[in-house]
């Protein structure tokens, strides 16, 4: 006769700190049965689980070799937000004979995450106006989690003015005077 067992119910846990996975799960003890005495159970239970659905199939063995098995699933989810730190400042002239900079060489910022396929992305305008300008850096993990840091663009009209004077002219004095007016 075969023994009977339940396996403990399904467990989520997020990963280690500053790791991908998640180790020191505590899956619980299945419900075992058997007729006769000297049933034991076990699991095919990894040290460390992966970011995902883990399948544990416990098993059940009796004293005369029969057994039963049960599954349990381990969810492990990615709870860790990822870090960024933005570029330096940037300060940009104009652009010749505009009142805006654009093609503004803003950096990369520095990003890390406990798991890969995290990316960064910014809201910097095609181009930047006279004065400060900030630039907001988030960075997305494959998870969702994000995170935030900003940079500021600041902007200055370092461009001279031009002036052309009108042309020379020549008038006769008024009646009477020894000047021109009006």
């Amino acid at each position: 006769e075969d023994p009977t067992i339940t396996a403990p119910d399904d467990v989520s846990v997020g990963t280690d700190d500053g790791e991908c996975s998640a180790s020191g799960v505590t899956l619980g003890s299945p419900a075992i049965d058997d007729n006769c005495t000297g049933a034991n159970a076990s699991n095919d239970a990894p040290a460390s689980f992966g970011i995902g659905n883990t399948t544990v199939t416990w098993t059940v063995t009796d004293a005369a070799g029969n057994t039963a098995t049960a599954t349990q699933v381990v969810v492990v989810t990615d709870e860790e937000d990822p870090t960024i730190t933005a570029p330096d400042d940037v300060s940009v002239g104009t652009d010749d004979g505009e009142c805006t900079a654009s093609g503004v060489t803003l950096g990369s910022p520095t990003i890390d995450d406990n798991c890969t396929g995290a990316h960064a992305t910014n809201n910097a305008p095609a181009s930047f106006g006279i004065g400060n300008t900030t630039v907001t850096w988030t960075v997305t993990d494959a998870a969702g989690n994000t995170a935030t840091a900003t940079q500021v663009v600041v902007v200055t009209d370092e461009e001279d003015p031009t002036i052309t004077a009108p042309d020379d002219v020549s008038v006769g004095t008024d009646d009477g005077e020894c000047g021109a007016s009006g």
